[in-house]
């Protein structure tokens, strides 16, 4: 018979039903990031990860669709980071091997685009909340040697050629 696991200082009867591991680990850096972290989700035909339980954007999908499959890039949609926090896309070098950089799309309102709004300034809580979310996968990800960019929906609608021009220095420089 399976011996139950051991929770410290907790009674038997306050015990979770759901068994959660707690395990801790030192955050990779890009060097360790590999093929582990290469995981292909599925989207359902409402537009929510089966997998990960986050929401795809049709944002998202005009980018991935206008601008990466059209360069040809290689990446993952959706990448899991090893915090659990999820990034819209994993650019991966071009043998496919590794994670290069970061890509995160943000609309004008819901990430609250500095150029349209004071971010001293916001109303609503949704945004303010968001905006402290971007920061900490801003943090993670230059702690862990990545590059994230932030691409503003104002710029794919609106500016095509200047996100063109992005991805295409960026995927000289390593991609």
């Amino acid at each position: 018979m399976r011996q139950p696991s051991k929770i410290a200082n907790v009674p038997q009867s306050d015990k979770p039903n759901k068994k959660k591991s707690v395990k801790t680990q030192k955050l990779p850096i890009k060097a360790d990031i590999k093929f582990w972290l290469y995981k292909k989700v599925a989207i359902s035909k409402k537009g929510k990860d089966l997998e990960l339980g986050v929401t795809t954007s049709k944002l998202e999908v005009l980018f991935k669709e206008q601008f990466l499959d059209r360069l040809g890039i290689k990446y993952i949609y959706q990448w899991k980071a090893p915090t659990k926090r999820v990034y819209d896309f994993a650019i991966l070098t071009k043998d496919g091997g590794m994670i290069d950089y970061l890509i995160e799309i943000q609309g004008t309102f819901y990430h609250a685009d500095p150029r349209v709004y004071d971010r001293k300034n916001l109303k609503y809580n949704n945004q303010k909340r968001q905006i402290i979310i971007d920061e900490q996968k801003l943090t993670w990800a230059n702690q862990n040697g990545f590059v994230l960019l932030q691409i503003f929906e104002d710029d794919i609608k609106n500016h095509p050629k200047k996100v063109l021009k992005l991805l295409r220095s960026k995927s000289e420089c390593g991609n």
